[in-house]
């Protein structure tokens, strides 16, 4: 009974439900939403998006190029990440199929990225946990369980970085927006804290209270989460250099449009797009990333010059991935239809 419940998780995430929810009415209206908080942050601050162009037109290509590589060197980082806390988890044991390499990893979470670029409410990190899942033939539930363990410790070193960047960008004046950004990251921290205690507390009587043919689920799913929580000191450091390549991208966009900003400043921009990026409201984010970017650039440069700055950014890590994740897609969607046809010949 377990094993067809999840196979119902999983159907939930599978290719043909990517294409039919995105048509779906929330997902247009999150559309609408993410639009509507772009055209009403630039109409507001009366942004001149000729000068704004102006400025694009103008960027050093080596640099933009050298801040797209930099960029994409971090999905590997966190394939290896991933790949230690699936390991934790012990999926390469007891005669499990062996682990996904870490660019295999990458790849999936490539795919994940381009589901939350174009649906709501994180779905994408319920399809890459399919993929993994279909990869090493194991439990769906308990490798989500992984995925959640990343999102809490992103949120703990985004947080801590963060606190550790508002040295340098609170010096500012006018720095509410960076108060903001604190007061969302430490909210995100109490929630993510809160919701672990209590999974650790109460989880025995939360599965006792499930239907019996979800209290198995649940239990891998507790499993896949806290057994994640092994070797912090290693998980930690590939944690920090994941957020550092983002830094050094934002970083080399401003220096290849000509500006030179302090590192704490662009540092406390790279985590402003995690946090909103993690706010399941828009599709990755889109208009929330955006607005905040240029609210926080603004205090060091023209609302003009904080606006190309945004658009670069995320025309990196948003409408890149986009095309990137879904020509990986729709390859490995192609892939799925061939194993098919080759092990059910007459479907």
């Amino acid at each position: 009974m377990a094993r067809i419940e999840e196979a119902r998780l999983e159907a939930l995430v599978e290719e043909p439900s990517l294409r039919k929810q995105f048509f779906q009415l929330r997902t247009l209206l999150a559309f609408a939403i993410s639009f509507a908080i772009i055209y009403f942050f630039v109409s507001r601050l009366n942004i001149d998006l000729a000068e704004t162009w102006q400025i694009i037109s103008r960027v050093n290509p080596l640099g933009f190029l050298l801040a797209m590589a930099v960029y994409y060197w971090g999905f590997p980082i966190r394939g290896l990440r991933w790949r230690l806390l699936l390991k934790n988890v012990g999926f390469d044991q007891d005669g499990q199929k062996e682990l996904p390499s870490s660019w295999t990893l990458a790849r999936f979470m490539a795919m994940g990225w381009f589901a939350n670029c174009i649906l709501p409410a994180k779905l994408g990190d319920a399809y890459r946990a399919f993929l993994a899942k279909r990869e090493m033939g194991t439990s769906f539930s308990k490798t989500a369980g992984t995925v959640l363990a990343e999102r809490v410790i992103d949120i703990v070193v985004i947080f801590a970085l963060l606190a550790a960047a508002s040295v340098a960008v609170l010096k500012y004046a006018q720095a509410e927006a960076a108060m903001n950004i604190m007061q969302v990251g430490l909210g995100l921290v109490v929630a993510m804290s809160v919701g672990l205690v209590g999974m650790a507390r109460f989880g025995g009587s939360l599965q006792r209270l499930l239907p019996a043919r979800f209290q198995n689920i649940y239990q891998l799913f507790h499993e896949g989460t806290f057994h994640s929580f092994r070797n912090l000191p290693a998980i930690a450091v590939l944690s920090v250099a994941v957020w550092l390549t983002e830094a050094a991208r934002v970083y080399l966009i401003s220096w290849a449009l000509g500006f030179t900003l302090d590192p704490g400043l662009v540092l406390f921009v790279a985590l402003t797009d995690a946090l909103l990026v993690g706010i399941p409201l828009t599709p990755g984010g889109l208009g929330l990333v955006e607005a905040g970017l240029a609210a926080i650039l603004m205090l060091a440069v023209t609302k003009e010059q904080a606006a190309s700055i945004a658009i670069l950014d995320r025309f990196l890590s948003y409408w890149s991935v986009l095309a990137m994740g879904g020509l990986l897609h729709l390859w490995g969607f192609r892939g799925i239809r061939a194993r098919r046809a080759r092990l059910h010949p007459s479907a």
